[in-house]
Order: C-alpha cells, then sequence, then structure tokens
C-alpha cells in the first residue's frame, strides 16, 4: 500500500514525499502498522527539544532523512533513530558499477580532502552513467569491454548514492557522520548501534550489526584514519576524515560481544563563549572572570567528567586570548580548532617503538622552546604533568 498524500497536510512535507519514493515508501509502512503520521520539520529548533514524545523526520541531505520515532516497540524504553535512504540497487548493477570503477581507478588519484573525493567520484559517475530505458541483464554483462554503465532512470539515484557512500565516505555510516545533531556514536558489539542526539539524548537505531560485519567496517574504515588495526594493537584513538574522533577495542578477545567503536563529534564551527553560557556550562560571571584571567597570560585548567563540555568550553575560551598572540596545542586525538593564525597545532605518534614514538611530554618540552603565549595540552594524565606545572 503506498499512503495517499492527500492524508499529509503539511505543504513541506508533501513535497519531499514527492521528491522521495524512498521516504513514500517509508511512511506508508510506518502509518500501515497503526502510526500517526510524523511531524516534518526541515531544521530542529530548540520547541523541538521540548516534545514529549517526539515523533519527527527531519532532512540531512537531499536524499535521507531521519526519523526519531517513539513508536519502535523496542522492550528496552529506547526511541529509535531511523535513517530513511535509497534502497540498495541490485547486486549485480553494484558488482557491475565496481568493475567498471577497478578500470578507472588507476589513473585516478584521489584527494586527501573529504568533499573533493566525493565531488571526485561524482564526477566520475556522471561520466560513466548512461541513461536507459531498457531493463539490463548484468549478470551477462561484460564491462570490461564497454567504457560506461547503462543504467535504467529510476536506479541511477540509489546506485550514485550507495557508491558514493561506499567508495568516498565511510560506508554504513555515512548518514550518521552527516547529522549534525549528533554527539556520539556507538558500536556496542554484534547487536544495534545507539547514537547521543543533542536534542533527544540516547537513541536506538534498528541498525543491526553481526561480529563480521563489524570487524569488516573497522578494518576498511582503518585505511582511511591512516592507523593499523590488528589483535596485535586492538586499543585505537584516531580521527576520522570529516573531523570526528573514534576509539576502537578491536577483537573479541578483549570485547566480548565483538569490536566496539565509539565516535565523538564535533562541531565544524565551535562555540561562542555567548553560545555557551546558555548552556549553563559557565555562568556570566564567571566567563567575565576567565576573559581577565586570560587576557593576563594566566594559566587555566578545565576539568570534568566525560562528555561535560570540556574541548567545547575550551575552545569557546579562545576567543578571550588577544588575536596576535602565538599558540602551541598538543594532543593525542586532535579535536582542538581555534581561531588564531599563529597556531601551531601537534599531534603525539604512538609506533610502539620507545625510539620512534612521539609522546606529550616530549612534545611539551619542544614547545616550551617555540616561545608560545600559550600552550593549549589537550588532556593532562601522566609525566607531562611535571613540565606543565613547570611550565607555568
Amino acid at each position: 500500500m503506498v499512503l495517499s498524500l492527500s492524508l499529509v497536510s503539511d505543504k513541506k512535507f508533501s513535497e519531499a514525499l514527492k521528491k522521495s519514493a524512498h521516504l513514500l515508501n517509508y511512511l506508508s509502512t510506518y502509518v500501515e502498522r497503526g502510526n500517526p503520521i510524523p511531524l516534518f520539520t526541515e531544521k530542529l529548533e530548540g520547541e523541538h527539544k521540548k516534545l514529549k514524545d517526539p515523533n519527527l523526520i527531519y532532512p540531512i541531505s537531499d536524499s535521507t532523512y531521519i526519523h526519531i520515532n517513539p513508536h519502535s516497540n523496542s522492550a528496552d524504553g529506547y526511541v529509535e533513530y531511523a535513517i530513511i535512504e535509497p534502497d540498495e540497487p541490485d547486486r549485480a548493477l553494484m558488482e557491475s558499477a565496481d568493475k567498471l570503477f577497478a578500470l578507472h581507478a588507476g589513473t585516478m588519484n584521489p584527494p586527501l580532502e573529504l568533499t573533493e573525493r566525493f565531488n571526485m567520484i561524482d564526477q566520475y559517475l556522471d561520466k560513466t552513467i548512461t541513461s536507459t530505458n531498457a531493463a539490463v541483464d548484468y549478470s551477462k554483462l561484460d564491462v570490461f569491454k564497454s567504457k560506461s554503465l547503462a543504467v535504467l532512470d529510476k536506479d541511477i539515484p540509489s546506485l550514485k548514492y550507495h557508491f558514493l557512500r561506499k567508495r568516498a565516505g565511510m560506508g554504513l555510516l555515512d548518514p550518521f557522520l552527516t547529522d549534525p545533531h549528533l554527539e556520539d556514536i556507538s558500536i556496542v558489539g554484534a547487536g544495534n548501534m545507539y547514537v547521543i542526539h543533542k536534542m533527544f539524548g540516547a537513541l536506538k537505531c534498528p541498525v543491526f550489526l553481526s561480529v563480521e560485519e563489524i570487524d569488516d567496517l573497522i578494518v576498511s574504515m582503518a585505511e582511511q584514519f591512516g592507523k593499523t588495526v590488528s589483535h596485535a594493537k586492538p586499543v585505537i584513538d584516531a580521527t576520522l576524515p570529516e573531523g570526528s574522533r573514534i576509539n576502537i577495542v578491536f577483537g573479541k578477545d578483549v570485547s566480548r560481544k565483538g569490536t566496539n567503536a565509539t565516535i565523538r563529534r564535533f562541531a565544524s564551527t565551535p562555540l561562542s563563549i555567548t553560545q555557551v553560557i546558555p548552556s549553563k556550562s559557565l555562568l556570566s560571571i564567571e566567563a567575565a572572570y576567565l576573559w581577565m584571567m586570560l587576557a593576563e597570560g594566566m594559566s587555566v585548567f578545565i576539568n570534568g567528567e566525560t562528555a561535560s563540555g570540556k574541548t567545547t568550553t575550551m575552545m569557546a575560551l579562545t576567543a578571550f586570548i588577544p588575536s596576535n598572540w602565538k599558540i602551541v596545542s598538543i594532543e593525542d586525538t586532535p579535536e582542538l580548532t581555534l581561531p588564531h593564525s599563529n597556531w601551531i597545532s601537534e599531534v603525539t605518534r604512538d609506533t610502539g617503538n620507545a625510539n620512534s614514538s612521539v609522546t606529550m611530554f616530549d612534545l611539551l618540552k619542544a614547545a616550551l622552546r617555540q616561545r608560545p603565549n600559550y600552550i593549549f595540552v589537550g588532556e593532562i594524565r601522566g609525566a607531562e604533568a611535571n613540565i606543565a606545572f613547570g611550565a607555568m
């Protein structure tokens, strides 16, 4: 059954349903189960946070939508975070596209910047895909003799979406990394994924992963963040190409439900101090006091429990440091984004070899020779604390 658009009173929702067949199919199935039509919004606002039982859909891209679904009948009481995206194309079609790409990949020089990589693959698809109205038997197609791939009009959007996700993005994690409203993405081992939403808190995803699927995903991702993931070195901290931080514990021998991973999201534009104050992390009088301290070059420790906003607060406070001062930042995993042009960003290197590894202790000693006005240390846990107190 396909839902009649006359039942949808919201004009913008109706337009989105006309444009996206997969969204209409999802909504039809959802309503057929006896659920009410969700609220649709193009942009989440503060008022949505006040909803007692949020049942709404919002877009995160031209083809992808998120449904905050309180009617999932989850036995553990979680509200559901459902991703609505184009259906996967026919397997034989996807395999043909992969074979054709393999022929051309050797001539490509993939850029490091994520957006440029997407653009390059998108342009490649535009050149190699031809539209057709006739059915194609891909199981009998010899792509090695062809420089293009004929695809039915209706299948082109789904092919492009999933091919881009596979070849330029992070696979099934792409929609999660596209949603600006997520703080944390958790793969807890075999089973469902979970997220922390900025407005709706902890949510459960209907995405279900097996042990093998998680391991395949993590190993393929490792190529993108440039670190080796193995049973010999199962605990990894790294940064994804779009800037998020990922922590991985690899293998069932150390993680009983299978490999687990947690991704911490960071805003591309740091919050200002005027945005931090309304969240009640700081009182305005406390912010004013810190302003005076930082303008005079005094040292500050920012302490707090996990996910309490330490990094967010630190970046907001950088606005109080004169713009022409020199800053050196030292981190295990790069998270800080500073507005100062005279800023040196340094990151530790752990090779497992004492001779080639670069520790926070090493970088902190080096920073003292670089004559900075301020040194930002991401986290102090060990011997570098002695140097930090000495530097102060």
